[in-house]
């Protein structure tokens, strides 16, 4: 199964850079600013989507959304003040970084995406009214004590001011469900 799944990948990465090495751009990354005629396919076991995967930063269409709207509606590079970014992506580095004014401090339970802090969400190092702005995107459904964990980001969270963005995966499950560590089942992926 794995070698029919990599030969798969293999193959659709083949065919799309053909597409974008010799017909015209028609797409565009507003995370990384990759311009080509497609995005590579996401293919796991079991989930195949076409087109999804940027060639350079590997957003997804989740990421570019957000980068479009971070830019264009929150208008990130105008914000000032300290910011918490939760398991930092890859794919949203570059928008971070356009915002001058914010310094950017970034924090994960692991150090693989680096991070400038390693802290537990449920367990935050910082000082109460620390930051102006915390982002976490799709975090408090992999963590065992989602309360806890909202508990800690109002806490650091500068009072009054603060603005603390959270977005969280849903299925089709009405409930919260808690995990003992990270899951990815839930997003659509497969063990």
């Amino acid at each position: 199964a794995a070698t029919a799944l990599l030969a798969r990948v293999a193959w659709a990465r083949v065919v799309a850079s053909l597409a974008n090495k010799f017909f015209t751009p028609r797409v565009e990354c507003p995370c990384c600013g990759w311009q080509g005629r497609r995005f590579y396919d996401y293919i796991v076991v079991g989930f195949h989507a076409r087109g999804v995967e940027c060639p350079r930063c590997n957003s997804h269409a989740r990421h570019r959304a957000l980068a479009l709207w971070l830019r264009r509606e929150y208008l990130l590079e105008s914000r000032r003040g300290t910011a918490l970014v939760f398991a930092p992506e890859r794919a949203l580095e570059a928008v971070w970084k356009s915002a001058g004014g914010l310094k950017v401090l970034k924090t994960d339970i692991e150090p693989s995406r680096g991070v400038d802090v390693l802290s537990d969400i449920q367990r935050l190092p910082f000082a109460h009214n620390s930051f102006d702005l915390i982002w976490c995107q799709h975090v408090l459904q992999e963590i065992a004590d989602d309360r806890a964990a909202i508990r800690e980001m109002c806490r650091v969270l500068r009072e009054g001011t603060g603005e603390l963005i959270v977005s969280a995966a849903q299925d089709a499950c009405a409930k919260t469900r808690e995990f003992s560590r990270a899951d990815k089942h839930p997003l659509g992926f497969q063990r």
